[in-house]
């Protein structure tokens, strides 16, 4: 009797972190429908080169993202994303030209199991992203002629790869990378974007 009782004792002291599946699972693909959002500072890369002038961009600008999805599973989840891009000059800088953008992305999410090395307080998963991005484009130059603004949209391709940390079931963190594609732009400057960003985001 009094084996089964520490049997017992020892089942239930250790079933938190034994049965909690959401921490120390196998990989499965239950439906957990959890939305979240969040929200980040991000370091943009502007690459591109105007079709008929010899501007360019080729600058590093601080920006931002918010985000919103659902996990659909632990290993999947989809998302849509604002991206301010922000603005960056135009080289050679004869004048103040300039280039900005924003884009709205919507992207799928699959994430590896969880990683609890080198501590189990926090443990993190790697992710890789991909899907489509509506972008919005600025470009401010003489060159362009009487009219020294352009505007123009279009959509392009998004890929990107990062770590997200898990401080608690509702909280957590990620540092990812992402490429926003150029999108065939016939009068304002095409360009792609590159941000890096580090994001707090909370699911419900």
């Amino acid at each position: 009797m009094r084996l089964v009782l520490c049997v017992l004792v020892a089942a239930l002291v250790g079933q938190p972190a034994l049965a909690d599946d959401y921490w120390y699972g196998q990989p499965d693909w239950r439906l957990t429908l959890r939305p979240y959002v969040g929200a980040g500072i991000s370091y943009i890369h502007h690459t591109g080169h105007d079709l008929d002038t010899p501007l360019k961009a080729e600058q590093w600008e601080i920006g931002g993202k918010a985000f919103g999805g659902i996990e659909i599973t632990r290993q999947l989840n989809a998302e849509v994303a604002f991206h301010y891009l922000n603005e960056t000059q135009l080289v050679p800088t004869f004048a103040p030209w300039k280039e900005s953008s924003y884009a709205v992305a919507g992207s799928l999410l699959l994430f590896t199991p969880p990683f609890f090395w080198p501590s189990e307080a926090f443990p993190y998963r790697w992710f890789f992203r991909a899907g489509g991005v509506y972008k919005h484009i600025t470009d401010t130059n003489t060159f362009i002629g009487t009219t020294p603004v352009e505007v123009e949209s279009g959509v392009g391709l998004l890929l990107g790869a990062g770590v997200e940390v898990e401080f608690t079931k509702t909280w957590f963190g990620r540092i990812e990378y992402e490429y926003l594609s150029k999108i065939g732009t016939l009068r304002a400057i095409n360009v792609q974007h590159t941000p890096i960003s580090a994001s707090i985001g909370a699911k419900f």
